[in-house]
C-alpha cells in the first residue's frame, strides 16, 4: 500500500530507453495510469534490487575475459527485511550494465546454496527483460540471495 500511514510514502519510476543508433527526434508519449483506492488486494508485489554497490570497490579491471563478482544480500538483512512469513519470487530481470556476459542468482539457506533462482550464460545487456520463473522461490526471514555477474572487458582499456 501507498499513502495510508504507516505505509510507503511515495512511488519511484525509473525508466531507461535503448536507442543503440542514438537516433534523434524521438518523442516518448507514453503514459501511466495510477489508480488510488481503498480496497486491498490478497496480495502485495514489490521489487528487490540485489547485487553489487555502484562504487570504486566494485571497479571492474580492463583486459579481463572473465571477471567474476558477487553481490551478496545477506541472512542478517533478510532477517529484518523481509516480512516474517517470508516472501515469493515469482520473477526476475537480470541486469549487468554493458560488460555483462553471464548472471545468476542464487538462494543460500543455512549457508549452501540450494537453488538457482535465474541464470543467463549467455546475457546480452541489449535484451533485458522481466522474466517469470518457472516454479516461484520461496525465501524465509534469514536466508540469503548471491547475485553472481561475470563480465568480458577484453575491449576496454581502462577499469569499468
Amino acid at each position: 500500500p501507498v499513502g495510508a500511514k504507516g505505509t510507503t510514502a511515495y512511488v519511484m519510476l525509473e525508466i531507461h530507453y535503448d536507442n543503440p543508433t542514438f537516433k534523434g527526434g524521438i518523442t516518448d508519449n507514453s503514459g501511466l495510469k495510477i489508480i488510488m483506492t481503498s480496497t486491498l488486494r490478497k496480495y502485495d508485489a514489490g521489487v528487490i534490487e540485489l547485487g553489487l554497490e555502484y562504487t570504486d570497490k566494485m571497479a571492474i579491471p580492463p583486459l579481463q575475459e572473465k571477471f567474476e563478482l558477487t553481490g551478496h544480500c545477506i541472512a542478517e538483512c533478510t532477517s529484518v527485511a523481509l516480512p516474517f512469513d517470508g516472501i515469493w519470487i515469482f520473477a526476475s530481470q537480470l541486469h549487468t550494465h554493458l560488460t555483462g556476459v553471464k548472471v545468476e542468482t542464487v538462494l543460500v539457506r543455512n549457508g549452501a546454496e540450494i537453488l538457482r533462482v535465474d541464470r543467463d550464460n549467455h546475457y546480452s545487456p541489449h535484451y533485458q527483460e522481466i522474466r517469470l520463473l518457472r516454479h516461484r522461490v520461496y525465501v524465509f526471514p534469514g536466508n540469503a540471495l548471491y547475485t553472481r555477474c561475470t563480465y568480458d572487458t577484453m575491449t576496454r582499456k581502462e577499469i569499468t
